[in-house]
């Protein structure tokens, strides 16, 4: 187990671990990429192995739907050697279309990321099927009506 509360994968800027760290003051060994607030920055590419071993939490903030499924799997698969089993959790924020009653927002991003980059947003059973074969299982899917993204928690298989 590691002392590392939260790792921000692919945070940019770091605005989300910013936030939460504002929230959970004093708050340390989080780490983010780019700012430099109450965290470690760390310089990571997301498609080589994650260096922090053994955090407690993993966030990915529209992360995947930018990537193929098989990038996307590729970027998890570097992942997972990092979680600890039984105690890791993966946290993503990202559209989770509904099947049965899309919503406009989720349609319109999802046309949008199929015009600019040839990807498209998932459905439930699509997540489900990129974190299977990666090595992960979904614990929970937390969605919000108006809300246009989720929070999908998943875990070691």
């Amino acid at each position: 187990m590691s002392d590392v509360l939260l790792v921000d994968v692919g945070g940019g800027k770091g605005h989300d671990v910013a936030t939460f760290a504002a929230h959970y003051s004093p708050c340390s060994g989080v780490v983010a990429n780019g700012m430099e607030r109450a965290f470690e920055v760390q310089a990571h590419d997301f498609f080589t192995p994650q260096p922090i071993k053994g955090a407690r939490a993993y966030s990915l903030h529209s992360i995947l739907h930018d990537w193929s499924d098989e990038d996307g799997v590729k970027i998890l698969e570097n992942l997972v050697p990092a979680l600890k089993k039984g105690y890791s959790r993966v946290l993503f924020n990202e559209i989770v279309i509904n099947e049965e009653k899309p919503t406009l927002a989720a349609t319109n991003m999802d046309m949008m990321m199929l015009a600019h980059f040839a990807v498209r947003e998932r459905t439930e059973a699509d997540w489900r099927d990129i974190l299977t074969q990666a090595g992960l299982k979904v614990v929970n899917i937390y969605t919000y009506p108006g809300v246009a993204e989720s929070l999908i928690e998943a875990e070691l298989a």
